[in-house]
């Protein structure tokens, strides 16, 4: 379990995909401990790399460690994966987005985090996200579309942020 995270910290590329992959194979308990250590942090800094693979690989990890977990979902948001998420977004690359929304949508059903979601711009990115097409001329999938609605669903149960989102100050 150490090993993950050391590997996420200082091991080499493929030996941080392979820990972050490994993550989904850990108990509850086992990815409760993970995160209380610290384990989040090198996921989020795997977000912001050009690198498929290892975007990919932080995303699974980090949907396994918010899954079912209130305060991952918090301690995701807090160590910055908001932003990272966001970027991604602005890819367009299919799967990643596919996956990106997912997180984005998991960590907007914690109340605590739906602040920070909604002043990062992700409001506005959703809604220019629904009808947008992949450069192949294909439009985003159905459950990408499902993702995107429930996200701005959850993140609408926030007078304050529906006030905020839509009708920003002049």
């Amino acid at each position: 379990m150490a090993e993950e995270k050391a590997f996420l910290e200082f091991g080499e590329r493929e030996a941080q995909i392979l820990a972050a992959r490994d993550v989904g194979k850990l108990s509850t308990m086992q990815k409760q401990r993970l995160a209380e250590n610290g384990l989040i942090s090198p996921l989020v800094f795997m977000l912001q790399t050009q690198d498929y693979e290892s975007v990919e690989a932080a995303l699974f990890a980090l949907l396994n460690l918010a899954f079912g977990s209130e305060r991952n979902k918090l301690r995701i948001a807090q160590s910055g994966a908001i932003p990272a998420i966001l970027k991604i977004l602005q890819w367009r690359n299919e799967s990643l987005l596919e996956l990106a929304l997912a997180a984005l949508l998991i960590l907007s059903s914690c109340s605590g985090n739906k602040p920070e979601i909604a002043s990062s711009g992700a409001v506005q990115l959703l809604i220019q996200l629904l009808p947008s097409e992949f450069p192949i001329g294909r439009s985003i999938s159905h459950q990408a579309k499902l993702d995107i609605i429930s996200t701005l669903h959850n993140l609408s149960t926030s007078p304050q942020i529906i006030h905020q989102s839509f009708f920003p100050a002049a």
